[in-house]
Order: C-alpha cells, then sequence, then structure tokens
C-alpha cells in the first residue's frame, strides 16, 4: 500500500534544481512525485505549510558525535536523532574523540557504527594532523581511502605555517576538503570572548578580531598557493569575511567558507550579565 504526503503553500527552495517559489510537493513512499503549484491529489496526510520554508534535507558539516571514547557527551546515535528532528539528513563527524580520529581505524569505526545506527547520512572527517597537536601530518591518504571526506583539526588551528603549507599539498595530492577552525594563539591567549567594549565593561579578557583575521588570510594565502579546497570554518569577523570576498572575487573557487548561526542574530552584549548562555 502506498504512503502519500501532500504538503501545500510552502515556500520551496531547491537550489540544486533552481527553484524557489511558493509551491505544493506531493511525497509518495517516501519519494518526492511532484512538484507544482495547487496539486488536487489525494494524500494520506496533507500538511499546510504556509508561512514555512520546504527545503531537501539540509546538511550539517560540523557535528561533535564524539564517538568512539567520548560518549559520555554524544554518540553517533544521539547526533543522528538530534539531526533527524531538525531536518538534517547529512552530518560531518568531527575527529575529536578518543583516541582522536587520525588514522583509518577510527574512520572506519565512524562508516560502520553509522550503519548499524541508520538514521542519517554520517560522514567521517579526519584529523589534520597527529592528535590535532599541530606537529605532524596525520594519515592522510589512507583516512581518504577509508571514508573521510574531509581532513580538519577541529576547534584547533594549525598554527605552523609550514605544517599547514604541507597538509594542503596532500590534500591537494589525495582530492579531500582540507576545513580550518581559524585562530592565533598568541593573540587569543586566555581570552573568553569578543574583546571589546562589552569585555572592558565586564573584566573579562578579550580575544581580538585580529586573531581570526590573521588566520584567515594565512589559510587563504597557501590555498591559493598549493591549489588545495579549502573551508574556512565558523567565521565571524569582518576582516575574516573580507579576506573571502576579495579570494572568491580574484577566482579562488577552492575557497568556501562558512558562518555559524549565532553570529547571524546575536552579539557579544549577550554576555552582559554573565549571561552563560551566550557562551560557547
Amino acid at each position: 500500500m502506498t504512503n502519500t504526503l501532500l504538503i501545500k503553500n510552502g515556500h520551496v527552495i531547491d537550489p540544486a534544481n533552481g527553484i524557489d517559489s511558493v509551491m505544493d510537493v506531493y511525497v509518495a513512499d517516501g519519494k518526492i512525485e511532484n512538484l507544482g503549484k495547487n496539486i488536487s491529489k489525494e494524500a494520506d496526510q496533507t500538511i499546510d505549510a504556509k508561512g514555512l520554508v520546504v527545503t531537501p534535507g539540509l546538511i550539517d558539516l560540523q557535528v561533535h558525535v564524539r564517538e568512539p571514547g567520548r560518549e559520555d557527551k554524544e554518540t553517533i546515535e544521539t547526533a543522528s536523532m538530534a539531526a533527524l528532528a531538525g531536518g538534517i539528513t547529512s552530518i560531518v563527524a568531527m575527529p575529536n574523540t578518543a583516541p582522536i580520529a587520525d588514522d583509518q581505524t577510527v574512520i572506519e569505526f565512524v562508516i560502520k557504527r553509522a550503519k548499524e545506527v541508520n538514521l542519517v547520512n554520517v560522514y567521517p572527517s579526519g584529523a589534520t594532523t597527529k592528535g590535532q597537536h599541530g606537529k605532524s601530518l596525520s594519515e592522510i591518504n589512507e583516512m581518504k581511502h577509508s571514508g573521510a571526506v574531509a581532513i580538519t583539526d577541529d576547534g584547533v588551528d594549525v598554527q605552523d605555517e609550514n605544517v599547514l603549507r604541507r597538509a594542503m599539498e596532500y590534500a591537494k595530492t589525495c582530492d579531500i576538503l582540507l576545513m580550518s577552525h581559524c585562530e592565533t594563539d598568541t593573540l587569543t591567549g586566555k581570552g573568553v570572548m569578543h574583546e571589546g567594549w562589552v569585555s572592558t565593561q565586564l573584566g573579562l579578557p578579550g580575544i581580538p578580531a585580529a586573531s581570526e583575521d590573521l588566520a584567515v588570510q594565512k589559510n587563504i594565502i597557501l590555498a591559493c598557493m598549493t591549489g588545495a579546497r579549502l573551508h574556512l570554518l565558523h567565521n565571524s569577523s569582518i576582516g575574516a569575511v573580507d579576506a573571502i570576498r576579495t579570494a572568491k572575487k580574484n577566482g579562488h573557487k577552492n575557497i568556501t567558507a562558512e558562518v555559524s548561526v549565532q553570529h547571524f542574530s546575536l552579539t557579544d552584549e549577550e554576555c552582559f550579565g554573565y549571561n552563560t548562555n551566550a557562551k560557547m
């Protein structure tokens, strides 16, 4: 027996097919059968999506599944359940597991466990450097062949420019994406929030925007030099955005970037009153 669903009046956005319009979606047995205006076919369930956005399954490029080794924080199953509840059907698992995913062993485990859970697509990433220490390169080629879709040291920036250069050269050779958290440790120091008027008022050590700006520019310069595919994670400063915009304007299509949702809607003023809910 066919199970059918009709989604009415939703704002359908599908960049792959150039769709950005209010229309109906008819689904049969989990597959889209028809898109159009005023679909009149009967369905087992009808949802009025007026004022809502209808999209393909979303992708989260930075998910901390923590399995193996830190199941007290998260697991592949709980992360998959949370993703599915939010309309996310594919996630990229970060390498900050225990042990760190810096060789094919952990990559293979994540793939196997994700198949057992079987809720969303789970794509593992491998660490750029051994132990995420920024000193020596991980087994990049082996991880790629085991199923890693990217390399990244996640929330740790590779401070040594020569190590980062070599990582990009290997990534280019292996045709694997390098994702970079951009931060200059010597400028960040013991900062806990954006450096500015608010941090001064609160008496808290701040992190200058230049910490991000310098690291972003370093990554862009090396990506242009090596031709590696570079994705810049959770950018938050004007300088970073300007550098990325300039790189794209100059034709460097190997460079992509993202912004975290909190940086669209919140500022450091949320920290007034020492609001711990605003601390990431």
